[in-house]
């Protein structure tokens, strides 16, 4: 009765994992860790390429789309006259670049 009782517990909770990732409720934070340099209120540049875009993240320079959501699977970015709202699935993203001034010279 006890093997019966543990038997039914270990399959019980492989069969959990199993359901938990075929549904896609694991490891949410690995699905977020595309965007996990972008903050809200952040201005980035949107390049679209033929089925993808490319997003540049942009320091201090006020021209831009602001991003006002992130999503675990998506992004939605508003474009500088605030008209425009664009919610960017994680899969037509292409590329996420940073670009770095180093204004005080090399050291």
């Amino acid at each position: 009765m006890k093997k019966t009782t543990i038997l039914f517990l270990v399959v019980a909770v492989t069969f959990g994992i199993y359901l938990r990732d075929a549904l896609g409720f694991a490891n949410e934070n690995a699905k977020s860790s595309v965007f996990k340099h972008l903050k809200k209120g952040q201005i980035v540049s949107l390049k679209e390429n033929a089925n993808n875009y490319s997003i540049q993240v942009l320091s201090n320079l006020p021209l831009g789309h602001k991003i006002l959501e992130i999503g675990t699977d998506y992004l939605v970015l508003e474009d500088a006259t605030a008209s425009f709202t664009l919610s960017i699935p994680v899969t037509s993203i292409k590329s996420i670049s940073y670009l770095k001034l180093n204004l005080q010279g090399d050291k």
